[in-house]
């Protein structure tokens, strides 16, 4: 099992609950859907919105499951490119879903269906990897090209305090304080809203998830 390492950021002292140990995996029921019971294949990402809907991006395009069975979502061609083969989803608190592609572009899908284009920046940003919505509305892309925010017309860099690794960053996320974290393969940073830029925190990098206690958890192949 990989292990974890954990920044304890604005701790809070929220019980959690461990999992009974006297449970055995006898008393797990467990469910698989492969190619048969109709589950997409070549899933890229995964995201669940507030509705209780779960969706898979995939190399053939966007799929919704309801638990029970997979519906593909037919995503409206943008000029000459196909919307088939999509890189990330990224659920929001607000029920919308951002989904970028593994060629170029960021659509957000609201809940009533409709499909928003963002549009694209001057300067290509390349592909981009992860998304997240600030407390703002704002919408940031963690792409190729570094850390972007789109003001609502135009697409603006954002700098580090420091040189985040070339590639791009893969994870974005902003925690219950509404402070906005984003990492790459060899760190981990936070925005300075005060100074404009993200500061480093950790020399090692992975991926986020926050825990019901207010703790930020860091997780990459080996801590």
């Amino acid at each position: 099992l990989k292990s974890f390492c954990a920044l304890f950021l604005m701790s809070s002292s929220v019980p959690a609950c461990a999992l009974d140990q006297a449970a055995g995996l006898a008393n797990i029921h467990h469910t698989r859907w492969t190619a048969l019971e109709g589950a997409p294949s070549r899933i890229m990402s995964m995201a669940q919105t507030p509705d209780g809907w779960l969706w898979l991006g995939t190399n053939d395009g966007l799929y919704r499951f309801d638990g029970v069975r997979f519906t593909r979502v037919e995503l409206p061609r943008r000029g000459m490119l196909a919307r088939d083969r999509i890189y990330a989803l990224g659920a929001e608190r607000d029920g919308r879903l951002t989904i970028t592609y593994a060629s170029t572009g960021m659509s957000m899908l609201h809940p009533d269906g409709r499909l928003e284009d963002l549009p694209d920046a001057e300067q290509p940003l390349g592909l981009i990897l992860s998304t997240a919505i600030d407390a703002d509305g704002s919408i940031w892309a963690g792409a190729e090209r570094g850390v972007h925010r789109f003001d609502g017309q135009h697409w603006q860099a954002v700098p580090f305090d420091g040189v985040p690794e070339v590639g791009g960053v893969h994870n974005m996320l902003v925690d219950q304080y509404g402070q906005m974290w984003v990492s790459d393969r060899e760190g981990a940073w936070r925005l300075d809203r005060q100074r404009g830029c993200f500061v480093r925190v950790a020399m090692h990098g992975g991926f986020f998830a926050m825990s019901p206690d207010g703790r930020l958890w860091l997780a990459n192949g080996g801590r």
